[in-house]
């Protein structure tokens, strides 16, 4: 990994950990935080990401094992829901490979990067990827 690599990684881990502190979360347990909704979570990386009746497979699942440093998860309710989930090690390689994926899995690259599906009773999952981060959004 480059100089410049570990260092952006530090400097959005900084970033993430006032923004958290800011909300009241801690990333050492499981909070929430009454002005944002986010809630900092620690756990092992999914094995699928889903939503309703939408499901697929993690992007650990298709590219191989990447650390998961975590969570953010920005106020699910019943009919939505947002999670970030966290990554270290995800190359530009890893996002086209997974973003293939999602492409032979019925999802749609509705820009750069980003890919949705909508099933026929209206639930929607929309998946952005970066590289620190896959973020899942369900919506019904």
């Amino acid at each position: 990994m480059s100089k410049f690599k570990r260092i952006g990684i530090l400097l959005l881990t900084a970033v993430l950990m006032s923004v958290l502190t800011l909300f009241g979360c801690s990333s050492s347990t499981e909070s929430s935080s009454s002005q944002g909704g986010l809630t900092a979570m620690e756990y092992e990386a999914p094995d699928k990401y889903e939503y309703e009746e939408i499901s697929v497979d993690a992007i650990t699942a298709v590219v191989g094992d990447r650390e998961c440093t975590g969570a953010i998860n920005d106020g699910s309710d019943s009919t939505k829901m947002k999670t970030a989930y966290l990554y270290n090690g995800l190359t530009e390689s890893d996002l086209d490979t997974y973003g293939e994926y999602l492409l032979q899995s019925g999802f749609e690259e509705i820009q750069a990067d980003c890919y949705s599906t909508t099933t026929s009773d209206g639930a929607s999952m929309k998946i952005t990827l970066s590289s620190d981060a896959v973020t899942v959004e369900g919506e019904k």
